[in-house]
């Protein structure tokens, strides 16, 4: 396969992630209720009724980044077992990874275990005390989330980057044949000679190819935005929740917070 087929293929790919789903069952609208209502919960700080009803979407839609926002909503309302499950099951399916979601899955995942094993120690603690000296409660551990975001920001700036230099190697090579033809043809291109169309056709190509790496790396781009503004927030018990990937039924999306388009 060549560079440039790769190029196409690889924005394909990501064009066809932001696109919205041509047709919707009953369960999709119906898992499209759920998952507004736990939108409008977890924005009230009703964290356990928003895990329930992001659960239940997941169980009409099947789309499984449902399962991260359920994760996250479990967390802050402090059932650090159930966010673990809902984590490691969205880990466990096929869910395309967008922008390196799960390495970011994957290190919060090792945070909250961590955190499970050292409340867990406490609760052993609490239950058998010192006959002489009260028991002293650790604080909290802190979340990795951070991390995880600044890793999404290096990651889509980096491909930003890469973007944008193949969006000005292919705007040069169109300009350049461009500036061939003209001279070969006159500005009105009346004159072309037959020889030419390939070099016509490639023109058109590099020219396209241009315009999808130039939007690409300003998507790109913006996420990574998102990802850095995320990591600076200051240190957080729990993640943001717009560092996971949300799927609603009927598109897909970064998590910031998501909603259905």
């Amino acid at each position: 396969m060549t560079w440039t087929e790769r190029a196409l293929t690889i924005a394909a790919i990501a064009l066809m992630l932001t696109c919205s789903a041509h047709a919707q069952t009953s369960d999709d609208e119906r898992a499209r209720g759920h998952f507004q209502a736990g939108t409008s919960y977890f924005d009230q700080g009703r964290y356990a009724e928003s895990a329930g009803q992001f659960d239940e979407a997941y169980r009409l839609s099947r789309r499984a980044p449902l399962l991260a926002n359920a994760s996250v909503a479990y967390e802050r309302a402090g059932d650090v077992a159930h966010a673990i499950e809902r984590l490691e099951a969205y880990l466990a399916t096929d869910a395309p990874d967008t922008a390196d979601t799960r390495v970011t899955a994957s290190a919060r995942l090792e945070s909250l275990r961590e955190r499970l094993r050292e409340e867990q120690a406490r609760t052993a603690t609490v239950e058998e005390p010192d006959s002489t000296e009260p028991t002293a409660v650790d604080a909290p551990p802190t979340s990795s989330g951070g991390r995880g975001s600044r890793i999404g920001a290096v990651v889509l700036g980096g491909t930003a980057l890469a973007f944008g230099v193949a969006s000005l190697g292919f705007g040069l090579r169109a300009r350049s044949v461009h500036a061939e033809l003209v001279g070969a043809c006159g500005p009105g291109g009346a004159s072309c000679p037959a020889d030419r169309a390939d070099d016509i056709r490639r023109g058109r190509r590099d020219t396209t190819l241009a315009r999808v790496s130039t939007g690409l790396a300003v998507a790109s781009a913006g996420a990574g935005a998102v990802f850095l503004g995320l990591s600076m927030r200051g240190r957080d018990d729990t993640p943001a929740v717009a560092a996971t990937l949300d799927v609603g039924p009927g598109h897909v999306a970064l998590l910031a917070f998501g909603r259905f388009r």
